[in-house]
């Protein structure tokens, strides 16, 4: 019997722990169990194998017997000068950790299951729980195409139902709670319309459908803003643009106000001005001294 035979029988019999065999092998603690537990599987082949052979030959039982466990003996030997037995010597052709089993050669179940545990785990990093049928996840890349289907419906939800993208017969629509925004680079930010660090906004869209942009063609686009004042001032502000052109109205009742302005001619109507000085400013002043006032302003 060879010294790695021996060690595994001490083992076998608890004579030796699998420690003091390791390091009479020179091998790992795991290494060590797969031998012994192929061993006592040989052992109990040959007994088997003795036991049957009693029963037909009972003249020589004993000597079969005998030759038997020494050929457990010598596969026990063989397959002791090998590095590894349930993995074996092969190429590794699966991805660290898991275990490759060589050809020919037996697999412990406790390296079945680690290498099952382990693929477990990595599914579930990727898509989830196994048994929901969701799919959730940090973060996902494609290199082809992503399709949702042919039938229409609110087929992205980003945050909540309320801010989406989905398909309507004919029509593919953008759902918000709020309002909408356009940025050149930056990054992100938890303020309403700023584009971040490094960003620029191109163009918002409020809730209430005004449309703000930077340029048109390379211009600032123009809008209106309009204010009526029961007082001699008034004031109107282009806010976040500038005045383009102004006007100032002096005893004048614009439409849809109730009330006559308290100066003026019998007729209720009175002159306005050019307010030139109010240009390039983000805000227009109009002093006409009168009961009621009114400011024109052309922004951009």
């Amino acid at each position: 019997m060879d010294n790695s035979t021996e060690q595994l029988e001490l083992v076998a019999c608890g004579r030796r722990t699998v420690d003091e065999a390791a390091r009479a092998l020179g091998v790992g603690p795991d290494e060590v169990r797969r031998r012994v537990e192929t061993y006592q599987l040989m052992k109990a082949v040959a007994q088997e194998q003795s036991r049957a052979e009693v029963q037909r030959y009972q003249r020589q039982s004993r000597r079969r017997a005998g030759a038997l466990a020494a050929a457990a003996l010598v596969i026990v030997a063989l397959w002791g000068g090998r590095g590894a037995w349930a993995v074996g010597n092969c190429t590794q052709v699966l991805p660290a950790p898991l275990i490759s089993f060589c050809p020919d050669e037996p697999a412990l179940a406790s390296e079945m299951n680690t290498n099952f545990e382990t693929l477990h785990t990595w599914i579930v990093a990727k898509v989830g729980t196994l048994s929901s049928a969701n799919i959730t996840g940090q973060s996902a890349s494609f290199s082809g195409a992503v399709s949702f289907g042919s039938t229409t419906r609110q087929m992205l939800n980003l945050f909540s139902t309320q801010y989406g993208i989905g398909v309507q017969p004919s029509t593919q629509y953008f759902r918000t709670g709020g309002g909408f925004a356009w940025f050149l680079n930056g990054t992100h930010a938890d303020t309403q319309n700023a584009a971040g660090a490094g960003g620029t906004s191109l163009m918002t869209l409020s809730n209430a459908g005004d449309l703000t942009v930077t340029t048109v063609n390379g211009r600032r686009p123009a809008f209106t803003r309009t204010a009526y004042c029961a007082a001699g001032s008034c004031q109107v502000s282009c806010a976040p643009g500038v005045v383009k052109l102004a006007f100032g109205f002096h005893g004048a009742r614009p439409e849809g106000y109730s009330s006559s302005w308290a100066c003026g001619d019998s007729n209720n109507q009175g002159g306005f001005q050019w307010l030139g000085n109010c240009m390039g400013q983000t805000t227009c002043t109009v002093n006409t001294g009168c009961g009621q006032s009114g400011v024109f302003a052309e922004c951009w």
